[in-house]
């Protein structure tokens, strides 16, 4: 929270609609396809900052497209991961988690499979299917047991007990 409200200043401040603009500038004379996806994923992050998920949406999708050309699994996943969570269509956040998670465990990130697996979770939770949130939400403590960043694991816990809590097994 205490870094959204930082990043919140920044984008807001006359200082950061000048980054946005330079970005803009900067992206229109690039040729590398890495750098306009790195510059179209910010640019994404600052339109969703601002509650603009159209341009959030179209930068994305700019990313996405650029990773895809150059083959940057990486960056690629977390373009998919911002994506599906600004998605108003249940059936794309599946699908773009899905392929996350895919991605994650191509490239054998475990991160990125702590992240997809808990962003499933968080999803299907949502939509009330519990059971598989839960399956989702086991399998990202299962991998961050094995990290040495422990940051997750609360997040992870809590979100497991509210399960419980809802269904009433306490």
């Amino acid at each position: 929270l205490k870094q959204y409200s930082i990043y919140r200043k920044l984008f807001d401040s006359k200082a950061g609609a000048e980054v946005i603009a330079q970005l803009i500038d900067r992206r229109a004379n690039v040729s590398s396809d890495t750098l306009k996806g790195q510059i179209d994923y910010s640019l994404a992050v600052n339109a969703y900052m601002k509650r603009d998920a159209k341009n959030a949406n179209t930068h994305l999708n700019n990313a996405i497209s650029s990773y895809r050309l150059v083959g940057d699994s990486l960056r690629l996943g977390h373009s998919l991961h911002l994506k599906a969570m600004i998605s108003n269509n249940p059936d794309s956040t599946v699908i773009l988690l899905k392929e996350e998670q895919a991605i994650a465990e191509a490239i054998e990130d475990k991160e990125m499979m702590v992240k997809a697996h808990l962003g499933l979770g968080n999803f299907l939770s949502r939509q009330g299917d519990y059971d598989l949130a839960l399956e989702h939400y086991f399998s990202s403590l299962e991998i961050m047991e094995k990290l040495d960043n422990k940051g997750p694991m609360i997040t992870i816990n809590n979100n497991i007990c509210a399960i419980y809590f809802f269904r009433r097994e306490f």
